[in-house]
């Protein structure tokens, strides 16, 4: 299977920003193994959660996972949402979807910082309207988390969807 990598440049371009060193964060203080692993570990969670409570079409849920800071911005598809705009419009999405199948293919989970972490995940779904039409759609999702106190937050992210003919 190919993978859709376009927002890889977004990524390293956030990897040299936050100033990523091996096996160190930008302060320099050293992230052993074991802390990575955790931090990956608690960053899969947060995407498995995020994939539940959109698959639940869990509107609430689902925006619990978004931080409410003036700074957070979404790319869907090329429209651009703050938090608000993202808020109203994953309300009025779930309200008129029947079921969406499918979800993340695989997850990567890149340390970018202190508390900073993208998570790439090429996704397939079908979204199935309240008739029963089915809309099957392949991209690639990145997430740009943030530890907010013991919580990880979305910060900022970008997907892009297209037709799957291969469903």
């Amino acid at each position: 299977m190919k993978k859709h990598l376009g927002a890889v440049p977004l990524v390293l371009l956030l990897c040299l920003s936050f100033g990523c060193q091996d096996e160190a964060t930008r302060e320099g203080i050293p992230v052993g193994t074991a802390e990575r692993a955790k931090i990956v570990s608690e960053v899969t969670a947060a995407m498995h959660s995020y994939e539940d409570a959109v698959r639940r079409l869990d509107a609430e849920r689902t925006i619990a996972h978004f931080a409410k800071e003036p700074e957070f911005r979404v790319c869907f598809d090329n429209q651009i949402s703050d938090y608000d705009t993202l808020v109203s419009q994953v309300r009025k999405d779930f309200a008129s979807v029947g079921t969406i199948e499918g979800g993340f293919t695989d997850i990567t989970v890149l340390l970018l910082g202190p508390g900073v972490v993208a998570a790439i995940a090429p996704f397939r779904e079908t979204y199935v309207d309240k008739s029963g039409n089915r809309s099957p759609v392949k991209g690639t999702v990145t997430w740009i988390w943030g530890r907010r106190g013991t919580e990880w937050k979305i910060l900022y992210g970008h997907a892009a969807h297209e037709p799957d003919t291969g469903s």
